[in-house]
């Protein structure tokens, strides 16, 4: 029951949610003062460019804004998104990166200024309100983008180029949209050096972040390929110790034959039976008449 009562109690809370949004959305359209109303970007492109946006909210009620475009890499937006309380305003600072561009070639990027009005300060992270904020909500205001010449509204910066880095929530195709509510403010704006200076530090930040990551996946490449040698050597190691052993098993096999082969041989030669030599008990007397006759010849002939 606890739980169910939970559900309840939030989808309720997101139905007053809903319901505040639309009903301070329809009190008027464009809720923002952008100033000034058109940016410039101008070529060949090769330069750090940035400019300095107003957003100025003249309602009696609190506005959450969120800076979109269709080239998040290619630029540098500061800060993208927040709240301005009623009758107050913010600067919010867009810096090129010439990385991302190609020299005198006109880009055709767009920005538009996202916006949502609510009657109390939000308290929970913007980007959950964003989730779950509906679409027909969202009130889009289009910022102009002048790439053809150089405007009274930008200041060239780092005159080497940047890295880039993403800045937008996401990257959006821009349509057309109501133009903003010109209105006029006095305000100050943060300062050119002190915005190229903050520019810079930030994107050699993201320069820095970036070479990190790209060292950690070195060593993570190498590590591999360390581990690959590692195991090819053990197999290769392993592959060796077995044809070592086969080839002292055949040995052993070839001494073993070698010494059972011999065994054979002495054991016929050890069991051959002895040529016998048969005596002639007659010899003796054949021998002695042989001599007897040998000398009565050798006697008997002289006489002759």
């Amino acid at each position: 029951s606890m739980v169910l009562f939970a559900k309840k109690r939030r989808v309720s809370s997101l139905t007053l949610l809903h319901q505040t949004l639309l009903f301070a959305n329809r009190t008027m359209e464009g809720p923002l003062a952008i100033s000034p109303s058109e940016i410039n970007f101008p070529p060949p492109y090769t330069n750090t460019t940035t400019n300095h946006l107003q957003l100025t909210n003249p309602t009696d009620q609190y506005v959450v804004f969120k800076v979109k475009t269709t080239a998040p890499k290619r630029y540098l937006v500061r800060p993208n998104t927040g709240c301005i309380p009623p009758r107050s305003s913010i600067s919010t600072t867009i810096v090129s990166n010439p990385k991302e561009m190609t020299p005198n070639v006109k880009p055709k990027d767009k920005f538009q200024v996202q916006c949502v009005t609510l009657q109390y300060q939000p308290t929970e992270d913007l980007k959950d309100l964003w989730a779950k904020t509906a679409e027909e909500l969202i009130c889009k205001q289009r910022v102009k983008v002048n790439f053809d010449r150089a405007g009274p509204n930008f200041t060239p910066t780092l005159q080497s180029a940047v890295p880039n880095a993403e800045h937008s929530d996401e990257p959006s195709s821009l349509g057309s949209s109501p133009s903003s509510i010109p209105y006029e403010s006095s305000l100050s704006s943060v300062s050119d050096e002190e915005s190229a200076l903050s520019s810079a530090e930030t994107l050699v930040r993201v320069d820095h972040s970036r070479e990190l990551e790209k060292l950690r996946r070195d060593v993570k490449d190498l590590t591999i390929q360390l581990q690959t040698a590692v195991n090819t050597r053990d197999r290769t190691s392993r592959e060796l110790e077995r044809a070592l052993a086969q080839l002292q098993q055949e040995k052993d096999n070839s001494v073993r034959q070698r010494k059972t082969l011999e065994e054979k041989v002495n054991q016929q030669v050890q069991f051959q039976p002895k040529a016998e030599i048969k005596q002639d008990p007659n010899i003796l007397i054949k021998f002695l008449l042989l001599s007897i006759l040998f000398f009565l010849i050798g006697y008997a002939i002289p006489r002759l």
